[in-house]
Parts: structure tokens; C-alpha cells; sequence
């Protein structure tokens, strides 16, 4: 079943579809509320995407479009899944005990060296690949077999410390001096043909509200929240030519479509179409294809895509599709026993991963790098192998902006001796 497949029989069933989607929202607000999870919070957003995916099950359920089975295969997986994440991840932040030595000496020349080579990435993709918002099948296709994933794989650490550096001398006052750093990272979230710079720039906001021990707030500002806000809806708009009910309309067929990676796969049991080669490899393609542990299968194509091609048969050689997430992964990947205990196997490493990470520091190198662990931990909430590339990434991050503080170090020694 390809998207407008669905929005048809969506459209001719919207009450069902919206009684659908009543047990999952009040679940997760239940969730949401006894954990005490503001709406900003990274684990907020993308377990609500997750639950409203799964509204897609149950409406699929109820129009006869999957059987029972896979119901509720889908259902208990799920279940499994979120009860051992919550049972590890109690969400108590607890204090580092990590600093950076003399770190408010250095901070300006860490963000200066930080700030310049994230503009200097970016600056660099667009001259020799083009331009990843005029990339007309993908804007991730931009960085396929160029050289330059290496550079896509430090970006996150290097935004998300400018952005924590940008919050800070916000709370001090410097105001101009913040529309200034800004307006080149709107730029390039625009030129991305991505929202994800701005979504990551709401939940940076809370990670330094969090994680970082030395602040001036002590609950999120209305204002900023309000700002931050209207810079997503503003890419959607820029998506509709300006057209505010169109923007609005994009913005709830994507809500939506979070549950595609279900519709495009379980009518007619389409999973079983997708090959994976070895499962084992599969799922871990994002760790040891980077390491060149492995090598690249090019006829072993992602998840997402392989469901595009097959529900459309007329695209050929898609460079995009649906987020294969654990449920639907396990399944082609293992069947439906091994798909539950797969779902198991993810929730202990995202639960473990997002507990260790989940701590404030009063360094603010520190505090970033740790916020930029728990938001790729929240990635194993979606795809495995997404989500592993993720912690991969954080890791070459962290290790990059490490290596900036310790030559900023150095260089603020020699210059004190001088």
C-alpha cells in the first residue's frame, strides 16, 4: 500500500482512524506524565512518533487490512520494548563528575574553532556536491560515495556544542552577538533541505536547560521556546511556497506518516519482499560499514527504500522511504519471535545508553557531548542500524570537540607563558 493508497482509505475513514488513535495518545500522555517528560525533551517527541505510528496498526487492524497475527506480533513487541526502557531509564539526572580544567579560559577558542568548522563542513558539501536542498532525489544522496560522510558523521557534536555556547552568552545578555552566530546556522538548516537543524536546535535548547549545571534557567523561556518553534513551521512553509494552509497541511500528513513504514509494509505482507542478506550484518551495517569491518553490499538497500520501490512500482532506484522501525524490522529480519526478542535486545541498549548519558556537568564542553549521547541513544526508539551509525557518529564527534578543548588548552598555555 503506497501513500496515496492510504490517505484514500484514510479519507474514507477518518472517524475510525482518529478512534484509533485515542488508546495510543492517552497511553503515551499517561507515560509521558508519570515520568514527568517535558513536551521538549527529545524522548517526548520521538516516543510520541512512535505511538502514533502505531495508531497506523490498529486503524490498519480495523479496516481489515492486516490480520490478527500480525497485530498483535506488532502489539507485544511494542509493549516489550517500552516496559524495559522505562524499567532502566528511571530518567533521574544525575550529577558528572567530569570537567574540563580552566575550561572558562578556553570556551571562546573551543567555540571559535567549533563554530568555524561546522560553517567550513557545510561550506565545503555545497561547493564540491552541490547543494543538498536543489538534490532532487535525495539530499542524503549529496554525500553518497563522495568522501565527505566523514564530515557529515561530526557535525551533530560541533552543532549542538554551538548551539549550548549560543544558549549561554544568550543568559548573558549578548543578544546581538547571538542573532549574529544564528543566522548562518538557519541558512544552512534551509540550504539542508532538512528541518532537522531546527528540530535539533528546540531540543538542544532543553538539553542546555539539563544537562548543562551552570545556567541562568531554571525552566525553559516561553520566548525562546516560542521562537525555536516558529523556525520549524517556517521551513514548512517555505515547503508550500508560502501557502499557510498548505504549510499546515504538509505538517499533518507528516504526523501522519509516521506510521508509513506499517502501511507500506504489512498489507498484503509486503515485508516478506525485502531482502536483507544476512540479518546480523544487516542491522549492524551502520557500525561496521564505517569502520570498513564490512564491506557495502550495493544490492542490500535500506529498508525504506526497497518498501518505496516495492508499493511503487513505477519509482526506480528510490533514495527514500519510511524509517524501518524495531517492530517491522525484527519481523523481516528475524520473524516474529526473534523480532520480539530483538525488540528486547534494542530497548536494554537504549535504556542503558540513555541512562548513562542522562547526567549534568558544569563544564559546558562536557554537558554538549553528553547531550549529544542521549539524543543518538534516542535514535534505537526507530532503526537499529540508523541508530548505531548515531552513536558512532557521537563518538567521532565527541572525540573531534575533545581534541579541539585539549589544542585550545595547549595554545592558552603558551600564550599565558608568553
Amino acid at each position: 500500500m503506497n501513500n496515496s493508497d492510504f490517505f484514500i482509505l484514510l479519507n474514507n475513514n477518518l472517524l475510525l482512524y482518529i478512534l484509533s488513535a485515542l488508546m495510543p495518545i492517552i497511553i503515551f500522555k499517561k507515560i509521558m506524565k508519570q515520568r514527568k517528560i517535558v513536551f521538549i525533551n527529545p524522548i517526548f517527541i520521538n516516543s510520541l512518533i512512535f505511538f502514533i505510528g502505531f495508531s497506523t496498526v490498529i486503524f490498519l487492524f480495523f479496516i481489515g487490512e492486516i490480520n490478527a497475527n500480525l497485530f498483535i506480533y506488532i502489539s507485544i513487541s511494542s509493549l516489550i520494548f517500552w516496559t524495559i526502557f522505562f524499567k532502566i531509564f528511571n530518567g533521574k539526572l544525575k550529577i558528572g563528575k567530569i570537567n574540563i580544567k580552566n575550561e572558562k579560559n578556553i570556551v571562546n577558542i573551543i567555540f571559535i574553532l567549533t563554530y568555524l568548522s561546522y560553517l567550513l563542513f557545510n561550506l565545503v558539501t555545497y561547493i564540491v556536491l552541490g547543494i543538498p536542498l536543489l538534490n532532487e532525489a535525495s539530499r542524503l544522496a549529496t554525500y553518497e560515495g563522495s568522501g565527505f560522510g566523514v564530515l557529515e558523521r561530526l557535525q551533530l557534536a560541533a552543532l549542538i556544542f554551538s548551539l549550548f555556547y549560543i544558549f549561554k552568552i544568550w543568559d548573558d545578555g549578548k543578544k546581538i552577538r547571538v542573532i549574529i552566530l544564528t543566522i548562518p546556522i538557519i541558512i544552512i538548516g534551509i540550504l539542508s533541505g532538512s528541518r532537522s537543524v531546527f528540530i535539533i536546535g528546540l531540543f538542544a535548547y532543553w538539553g542546555y536547560a539539563n544537562f548543562y549545571a551552570i545556567n541562568k534557567i531554571n525552566k525553559i523561556n516561553i520566548k525562546s521556546l516560542i521562537i525555536i518553534i516558529l523556525l520549524i513551521f517556517i521551513t514548512f512553509m517555505l515547503g508550500s511556497n508560502g501557502d499557510v494552509n498548505h504549510a499546515f497541511q504538509l505538517l499533518v500528513e507528516r504526523i501522519i506518516a509516521s506510521g508509513d513504514i506499517y502501511w507500506m509494509s504489512l498489507p498484503n505482507d509486503v515485508w516478506k519482499e525485502v531482502n536483507v542478506g544476512n540479518p546480523y550484518l544487516f542491522i549492524l551495517k551502520g557500525l561496521l560499514e564505517p569502520l570498513r569491518l564490512a564491506e557495502a553490499d550495493k544490492n542490500i538497500i535500506p529498508v525504506g527504500f526497497q518498501l518505496t520501490a516495492l508499493v511503487n512500482p513505477t519509482i526506480i532506484d528510490p533514495k527514500t522511504g519510511p524509517v524501518a522501525v524495531f517492530p517491522v524490522l525484527g519481523l523481516i529480519c528475524f520473524g516474529k519471535m526473534g523480532g520480539i526478542l530483538f525488540a528486547a535486545f534494542q530497548a536494554i541498549i537504549c535504556g542503558v545508553l540513555c541512562k548513562f548519558s542522562y547526567r549534568k556537568s558544569s563544564s559546558l564542553v562536557i554537558s554538549s557531548i553528553l547531550f549529544t549521547f542521549f539524543f543518538s541513544s534516542i535514535m534505537f526508539f526507530m532503526d537499529f542500524g540508523y541508530a548505531i551509525g548515531a552513536i558512532l557518529n557521537a563518538t567521532l564527534g565527541a572525540i573531534y570537540i575533545l581534541a579541539i578543548t585539549f589544542t585550545s588548552m595547549i595554545f592558552n598555555e603558551i600564550t599565558n607563558e608568553e
